[in-house]
């Protein structure tokens, strides 16, 4: 089975031959959620330390190692390790790592390469990886749960979610909902010197606030309800969802997300950036090219994954841990607790007026996958993340490099579709 899949840098997808079919396929437990337990302040790199042992599960856990749990049966977990390592010799990446799931269990994984060039110390699959643009689709999660609190709705504007900015009138009614579907017609990024302020700032929260504030006291772009996919929209839907919640987006994330489900290698920001005495070759450096060639980036100076963009880029897990959250995007058995409503997680699965775009998904082909495919893939300038669940069939591929090329999506392509063709039989 030959499987095409299109790429545009920094989309999440969703592939659905029948929009309609949607809501069947997706029909996740109805069953009440009750309140996440409160997470622990933790360092804006890691939130190992706050992850108690006694936390309330939302969905099973896997594994706090390695690429989570084997299978349940006596089946052996297929090594993927010699699948990658030919393709990422090819394309001259310093790693690349991916997991297969079939709900809980384990089917495959592999990781090879080392975390930083010029260091020979391999990757690991349980080493953390930049999300990129993946990062969205937690934050649109957080804002479908505070829906369902009734914190939030879906249609309030910009004037009324955050009240004591100074918004630009052609910006004052963009909607929640607009701002997650990218529909906003907001400009796709900060400039640079913001960006690199954002970066340097020692308090991501106060950073991000700050400039969202200047930007939504200009001029929008374009009109309201025009497509654009923008940064800068999930940036100001994190400042909204501070003020919803009374938390920092950071402490909102580990409370909801990260603590609950057991994502202990979770953080935000580049995994490279650890404290003394933690060598920085611990986590993986992100690579970009310079002057021509692969070279680590200092993880201070990568802007686009400064601690403070964490609502739209800056999200690091290791593939078990995303894995943890993705699986609440998949149908869940009656009884257990999903991460929220289905009417919610069902709106968030919808496209966006006559566009492919929902709120962090988008339509693509897949029909390997049966009538429903979930994809993500996002870039973040030094790392690449993809993923690709199967509902019906309870799949999901995870994978990630630690690295941004300009053939980097062709590489993932190539690792993807022999999964594909191997486990989406």
């Amino acid at each position: 089975m030959t499987v095409s899949v299109r790429r545009d840098r920094s989309r999440v997808s969703l592939t659905l031959p029948a929009a309609a079919a949607l809501s069947t396929l997706l029909g996740l437990s109805a069953c009440s959620r009750e309140s996440s337990p409160a997470g622990p302040s933790a360092s804006p790199s890691s939130a190992a330390s706050a992850v108690p042992s006694s936390a309330a599960p939302i969905l099973a856990r896997g594994s706090a190692s390695g690429a989570g749990p084997a299978a349940s049966t006596n089946a052996p977990v297929a090594d993927l390790s010699e699948l990658l390592l030919p393709i990422a010799s090819s394309y001259e990446l310093p790693a690349m790592a991916v997991a297969v799931y079939k709900n809980e269990t384990l089917l495959g994984s592999g990781v090879t390469g080392v975390r930083k060039l010029g260091d020979a110390t391999q990757a690991s699959l349980a080493d953390p990886w930049v999300l990129g643009a993946c990062s969205k689709a937690m934050t649109a999660t957080l804002a479908a749960m505070l829906v369902d609190e009734g914190k939030l709705d879906w249609q309030t504007p910009l004037d009324k979610l955050l009240p004591e900015a100074s918004i630009h009138p052609t910006r004052a009614k963009i909607t929640l909902e607009m701002l997650l579907q990218h529909h906003s017609g907001m400009e796709r990024d900060p400039d640079a010197a913001s960006l690199e302020k954002v970066a340097a700032s020692k308090d991501p929260s106060r950073a991000r606030k700050a400039l969202v504030q200047k930007l939504l006291a200009l001029p929008s772009p374009q009109p309201k309800g025009t497509y654009a996919y923008s940064n800068v929209a999930y940036l100001a839907l994190g400042v909204a969802l501070e003020v919803a919640s009374g938390k920092t987006f950071e402490a909102l994330a580990l409370e909801r997300l990260f603590v609950p489900l057991g994502m202990s290698s979770c953080g935000f920001g580049p995994p490279a950036l650890v404290a003394p005495p933690t060598p920085a070759t611990a986590r993986p450096f992100g690579h970009a090219i310079k002057d021509g060639r692969l070279e680590a980036a200092r993880p201070g100076a990568e802007a686009r994954i400064a601690p403070a963009m964490a609502p739209t880029s800056s999200v690091h897990c290791s593939l078990a841990d995303w894995a943890k959250f993705l699986r609440g995007h998949l149908p869940i058995p009656e009884g257990q607790r999903t991460l929220a409503s289905r009417p919610s997680l069902d709106r968030l699965h919808t496209p966006a007026f006559d566009r492919k775009t929902t709120s962090g998904f988008s339509f693509e082909p897949g029909e390997w996958a049966g009538p429903v495919t979930l994809h993500q893939f996002g870039t973040s300038g030094t790392f690449f993340a993809s993923t690709w669940l199967a509902p019906t069939k309870g799949l999901i591929f995870v994978l990630a490099v630690n690295a941004d090329t300009p053939t980097i999506r062709d590489a993932a392509e190539k690792v993807e579709n022999v999964l594909f063709k191997r486990f989406a039989k």
